[in-house]
């Protein structure tokens, strides 16, 4: 296609009604607002939307043409011939980390914190869907604010046949599991003019931007290679703790799982200082034994546990459905769900219902399992074939993360730059503290994305090389 003509420039102050709505559209398909084959507003909205007569339309949609922006149809209509030049945000540019960088979608997609949705078999649960909306019309108008019953009571079966008790009127779902993290994060935190939480890291990154959005200050509670709990009770007996966030079962980004015996520790040294204790428990299903671990909720006599899950890693990570078993804080907890998101979708619940209610998860549940293992153990194995020597990779006891560490700190930031280039990306450990730098010694990697792509992960460990001879 020819070079498009240049269009002239006017300032503002003296920009004419028709100048205005070529720079309006223009700007709109340089951006990529509208994309190529896409159909501009008809002229009749278009007088109506920027006050202008039918003339002064036309004669900017035909200068749109000469431009070589548009194409006029039949039945006075325009359609977009030209790709939008919008500039892609460089995620990394100046210094600042962009954590959306890691959701690009590129040939080797590693430094994703979701589940590879094409691992998880949503059919079954998609004709519920269907069914609920064709069998419940009141699914559109009808929105209780605690949660379906039928998939509260669901929820609660699936702890019972785990030997779990929890009351299903107790149970709030919630949009996802970050909602149920910020509710139980908001309700402890209310009322303390400076709370302070205790993070178990490495920690989830989103959890952590979530409490620096918040404004609440943190300290660390290390857990490498699991919770120091006599250091823990150290910690509370010199500094006011509001509460502890942790991830007892296949922690992000470990994928380590706390024993038993240290749970119900963990639960004693609550009771002593009457800490509340807000539970992550987005991972425990992901287990690669025969048996899925004990929540921390299990131990809990006096209800200082907040316990936080949902579908998204197994069942339907679109549907955004979760829940908050929220102890002795249900009140606050009920009134900040009003306040925020009043609801969650009544189509997704009564599909989630249905499908629990017929047990129609539990065969794609284990092959789920047995796939992720089976591509951690692969990728483990590939790390450590393609990777500088003196690299450890955590053997993880379930979920689908790998937690590296480098043989020495490397500026990451600088290497995941040139490794987005390469249709790669990873997430530097840093992340997953809440201080963190770019000169870092570890690395989160998805492994429900790995496909076997040897020469990604070789070219990955030929830079890390590089950085550590040359840094």
């Amino acid at each position: 296609m020819a070079e498009r003509p240049a269009r002239p420039q006017s300032s503002p102050e003296c920009m004419s009604k028709f100048q205005q709505l070529i720079d309006f559209f223009t700007l709109a398909i340089d951006r990529g607002d509208y994309q190529l084959g896409d159909k501009l507003p008809s002229l009749r909205s278009v007088c109506q939307t920027h006050q202008v007569s039918m003339t002064t339309a036309k004669k900017a949609f035909y200068e749109l043409e000469r431009l070589a922006y548009v194409e006029a149809e039949p039945r006075a209509a325009f359609r977009v011939i030209v790709a939008g030049q919008g500039k892609k945000v460089d995620a990394l540019a100046a210094g600042e980390f962009d954590p959306l960088c890691l959701l690009e979608n590129v040939a080797a997609p590693w430094g994703s914190p979701f589940i590879n949705a094409e691992l998880l078999d949503t059919r079954a649960l998609n004709r519920e869907l269907m069914r609920a909306m064709a069998s419940y019309p009141q699914a559109l108008n009808h929105q209780p604010m605690l949660g379906l019953d039928q998939l509260r009571r669901q929820i609660a079966r699936m702890y019972h046949s785990e030997g779990v008790h929890l009351h299903w009127e107790n149970l709030i779902v919630t949009c996802g599991g970050m909602e149920a993290l910020s509710l139980a994060i908001q309700a402890v935190v209310q009322g303390i003019s400076k709370p302070c939480l205790a993070v178990v890291t490495p920690a989830f990154p989103g959890v952590l931007s979530l409490i620096r959005q918040l404004g609440i200050s943190v300290v660390e509670v290390a857990s490498e290679p699991d919770l120091d709990l006599p250091a823990l009770g150290a910690l509370l007996q010199e500094q006011s703790i509001t509460a502890l966030l942790v991830m007892p079962n296949f922690q992000h980004p470990s994928g380590r799982c706390m024993p038993e015996a240290d749970k119900q520790a963990l639960l004693d040294l609550a009771y002593q200082h009457q800490l509340a204790i807000i539970e992550d428990d987005t991972y425990r299903a992901l287990h690669f034994s025969g048996q899925a671990p004990l929540p921390l909720k299990a131990y809990d006599r006096l209800g200082l546990v907040l316990h936080c899950c949902s579908f998204s890693k197994t069942i339907a990570p679109g549907y955004r459905v979760g829940w908050i078993e929220p102890g002795r804080w249900s009140d606050r907890i009920r009134a900040l769900k009003f306040c925020s998101s009043l609801s969650s979708p009544l189509p997704s619940q009564l599909a989630l219902a249905a499908l629990l209610a017929g047990d129609l998860h539990t065969r794609s549940i284990a092959k789920l399992r047995a796939e992720l293992q089976k591509r951690t153990e692969a990728m483990r194995s590939d790390i450590l074939a393609c990777f500088p020597a003196g690299t450890h990779v955590e053997i993880p006891a379930g979920g689908y993360l790998l937690w590296i560490t480098l043989p020495q700190a490397i500026d990451l930031s600088a290497l995941l730059k040139k490794a987005l280039a390469k249709g790669i990306h990873f997430a530097p450990g840093w992340l997953c503290y809440p201080q963190g730098g770019p000169v870092c010694k570890q690395m989160r990697l998805n492994a429900s994305f790995y496909l076997g792509q040897k020469e990604e992960l070789g070219w990955l460990g030929e830079g890390i090389l590089c950085c550590l001879l040359f840094e």
